[in-house]
């Protein structure tokens, strides 16, 4: 499996020693920010969770071998280790769904929801060139 974070040395967090080992819900991710926030099961759910980048979600394939990046969802249920930064702040590391299944760069639905507004704005095309014609 390969991760962004293998490669990532530019951080102040405990790189490569995680502390602990957990599992939560995915509380919010920003596909367009790459990042978001799990509950962590066992703690109080006040605030936001602790923070997750996509460079720390575990995937099928590294970066150079898909142009699509893995996200989480609201709602999934994760496994992942806590590093902790001098400063006391924490993030999610080695990321991937709770039953050890390891997150797809591109899931199933993406591609149809990505197309569903090309799709229906050619449909709307295609009425309007069979208008035009019917009226001459």
């Amino acid at each position: 499996y390969y991760s962004d974070n293998n490669n990532n040395n530019n951080n102040n967090y405990n790189s490569g020693n995680p502390s602990q080992n957990a599992t939560g819900v995915v509380l919010s991710y920003d596909r367009k920010g790459a990042f978001g926030f799990i509950g962590v099961d066992g703690r109080p759910r006040g605030g936001n969770g602790i923070f997750v980048h996509r460079s720390g979600i575990q995937s099928l394939q590294s970066a150079d071998e898909s142009p699509y990046y893995p996200f989480l969802s609201n709602k999934e249920r994760v496994r992942f280790q806590i590093e902790t930064d001098a400063e006391g702040r924490e993030r999610a590391v080695n990321v991937i769904f709770e039953d050890g299944r390891l997150v797809p760069p591109l899931r199933g639905n993406y591609l149809l929801v990505r197309m569903d507004r090309p799709k229906r704005e050619l449909g709307e095309f295609v009425l309007q060139v069979v208008k035009e014609y019917q009226e001459q």
